[in-house]
């Protein structure tokens, strides 16, 4: 339901009647190479980017290491994993900073956070959002540690981590295992992976994944206080089906609205597509030799979509792809393309005098030379919008009680396109003084003025008519 605030317009849940408006996904453009893994503890296979921003300073985190045994080319002795952290002070271009905690090679002199002395799969960081959280766990991190146990690690800064124990709920955790924060039921919420079987039954204690009979799920547990956790629930998605099998979720808390959203990864094994092959991207000519060896490493690739969700419980799920490996360059188009990081980042625009937008990181490269990680951007709140064509359409919201003085919107139309919103009582009919008539442009915080001041309609039940013509509406902000 609208309320005092910004809602995000990414489905039609607040609206009564819709005429003519479809909802249009929309993906972000590749910006720049932020960071290219070329140190000695770096190498092939960095993963997992965790995005934080502490002040005016941009961190990512990311596993650094080298490809896994058996990748053409890499030698078995390289394999490693460590957890690095990449600073900037725009968002754009990181460097490593020398936090002199970890040796690697003889030297403290590199940008390593922690390690285990074994290899890491996942580690991820995030800055609790509780402003109660105790100073020396403003930085909480999880990680797979040991057979299927999720280890818990705090730090005061960002870079020491320290052991705080173990989650208690039973998992699979070989991904990036996700910390939220609710002000509303001030709880905390982890999701993780875990799996059940493809007629709906769960696993027994102690289970093994099987390809053959087990389907890939995304669970939650709550805690208040970080130590005592709900028993692990299944999230649900709106079209009630067990259909794609997510390898990440990247399901983090909107830091505009109220809303949740994560960019999980998609993977297909297209062994039955074998012809595609020997045109598409030949990693440099290993592709058939990988396929042979290693099976379903060789033969899958990924991508990522769009899930949004009111509660972070019921999800509703794009059918389009959200960023894909993109144009074939000879080594892409592979198992590990396309893991986005999780994190809400805003960076400044590229060009003058144009709005912040949001950013997100992904490794380019994987298992084939040395990483890449690459920023994209997109339009703030611009995963999801209302749209209409040249033949118009409008849209008319269930009522809500009006609780603001003002109102903007996120919105774009062509230079021919328009959008007007009418106030309506509760019962749909306009209301004199409240027709914003005719707006055009493109904004990411438009104000929208009308005759009579918006304040008189304090604690009145009323609803909004909207049409639009070639136009996008992304969100709009009553305040």
């Amino acid at each position: 339901m609208l309320k005092h605030g910004r809602t995000v317009l990414w489905n039609f849940d607040i609206c009564d009647k819709v005429d003519g408006i479809s909802l249009r996904y929309h993906r972000p453009e590749r910006r720049n190479i932020a960071l290219e893994c070329t140190e000695a503890w770096e190498g092939e296979t960095c993963c997992y980017i965790s995005a934080v921003k502490d002040g005016d300073i941009y961190r990512l985190y990311y596993r650094a290491s080298s490809a896994k045994s058996g990748f053409p080319g890499i030698e078995n002795s390289k394999r490693h994993g460590v957890v690095c952290v990449a600073e900037s002070r725009d968002g754009k271009i990181f460097t490593r900073p020398n936090v002199g905690i970890y040796d690697y090679g003889g030297t403290k002199d590199n940008n390593i956070v922690f390690t285990r002395g074994e290899y890491i799969d996942n580690f991820s960081v995030w800055l609790d959002e509780n402003p109660d959280c105790p100073k020396d766990a403003r930085y909480k991190a999880l990680s797979l540690c040991g057979n299927r146990c999720l280890a818990y690690y705090k730090s005061a800064d960002g870079l020491h981590f320290l052991p705080a124990g173990l989650i208690p709920v039973t998992g699979t955790f070989d991904s990036l295992n996700l910390i939220t924060w609710d002000k509303d039921t001030k709880k905390y919420r982890i999701y993780f992976r875990y799996f059940h079987h493809t007629d709906g039954s769960e696993p027994v204690k102690d289970e093994k994944f099987d390809e053959s009979t087990g389907f890939r799920d995304i669970r939650y547990t709550e805690s208040e206080d970080f130590e005592t956790w709900s028993e692990p629930v299944r999230i649900a998605y709106s079209d009630g089906k067990d259909s794609i099998q997510y390898y990440t979720s990247g399901i983090t808390k909107y830091h505009r609205a109220d809303a949740y959203y994560g960019i999980p990864t998609r993977y297909a094994d297209r062994i039955n597509d074998m012809q595609n092959f020997r045109h598409l991207s030949d990693l440099d000519g290993k592709r058939m030799d990988m396929i042979e060896k290693l099976g379903r490493i060789g033969s899958a690739v990924t991508d990522s979509t769009f899930i949004h969700s009111c509660d972070g419980k019921v999800f509703t799920r794009s059918s389009e792809p959200f960023i894909t490996p993109g144009i074939e360059n000879g080594i892409n188009w592979i198992y590990g393309d396309c893991y986005i990081s999780r994190g809400n980042i805003e960076t400044s625009s590229d060009f003058a005098n144009e709005p912040n937008e949001l950013a997100f990181y992904t490794v380019r490269d994987y298992g084939m030379r040395e990483s890449k990680i690459v920023r994209y951007a997109l339009r703030l709140d611009g995963f999801c919008s209302w749209h209409a064509d040249s033949t118009s359409g409008s849209i008319l919201t269930r009522s809500f009680v009006w609780q603001g003085s003002s109102m903007d919107i996120n919105f774009a139309t062509s230079a021919l396109g328009s959008l007007r919103i009418i106030i309506c009582n509760k019962d749909g009919i306009p209301l004199s003084g409240y027709d914003s008539t005719s707006l055009f442009g493109d904004s990411i915080e438009r104000p929208v003025d009308f005759e009579k001041p918006l304040s008189e309609l304090y604690g009145k039940e009323v609803r909004l008519r909207i049409e639009m013509s070639e136009c996008d509406l992304w969100s709009m902000n009553i305040l």
